[in-house]
Formats: structure tokens, sequence, C-alpha cells
């Protein structure tokens, strides 16, 4: 993954939330969003590579707490990039993504999806302020 430069933030969507509202977005895309603190533990139980995705986009904010919802910050920008992330099951048989086993894929949008084995748990798409 490219390191970020000045102006360019990594957003966490998550993919039952994309896949639930049918919602799309392609490189090149213009976007304005409500975003909200991400759960950095989660994006580290997942990626292979340790990756600071501070915010993530939320279909459902109105059911995060008080405290969450304070975090929000409105961003205006350019999407220039998409990562599909990828995960196998534990192999101990959970439902839970094995630890650090997500492979991130470069797409052009949320509907180009990569051929893959296990299942997209999310995205990360970067935007450009």
């Amino acid at each position: 993954m490219p390191a970020l430069n000045d102006g360019e933030l990594d957003v966490w969507l998550t993919e039952w939330q994309i896949e639930e509202d049918g919602y799309d977005v392609a490189v090149g895309d213009e976007i304005t969003w409500s975003l909200y603190a991400a759960d950095q533990p989660w994006i580290d139980h997942i990626l292979k590579a340790p990756r600071t995705v501070p915010l993530q986009l939320d279909f459902y904010a109105e059911e995060l707490s008080e405290a969450e919802r304070a975090t929000r910050e409105d961003v205006r920008g350019t999407i220039i990039r998409i990562e599909q992330v990828v995960t196998d099951p534990d192999k101990r048989g959970f439902s839970m993504p094995e630890t650090h086993g997500g492979q991130q894929h470069s797409v052009s949008s949320l509907s180009d999806r990569r051929p893959h084995h296990g299942s997209i748990d999310g995205w990360v798409v970067r935007v450009r302020r």
C-alpha cells in the first residue's frame, strides 16, 4: 500500500453495510461523507500488515453511542484508491476472521469485486481532500 500523501485519508467501509444498502463508489468519484472514529482494534485484527485507518463510513450512525457520534468528521474529497479486504475464517472453525489474515486487493469500485477465496470483510478507501 502506498504511503499517505498530504491531504489523503484512509477510510474503512464495512462490507455488510455496503451489501445491505447497495452502496457503490468508484475511483475518481467526488464524495461528501460524515465519518466516525473507526474500530482500529478490529482493523488491526483483520489486516495482515499494520495500518492506521482512523475513520469509517457508518450507514447506521444513529445507532452509535453519544460518545461515538461525537467523533463525527465531515469529509469532502475524491476517491483515489479502493482496496477490497478479504479474510478466511479462523482456522479453529470460528466465524471470526483469521487474525492478520486479511488480504488487500486494489479494485476500481465497490462493485468491481476481484475473485477471492474467503469473504470480503470491508474496504479501505483512500480519499484526497
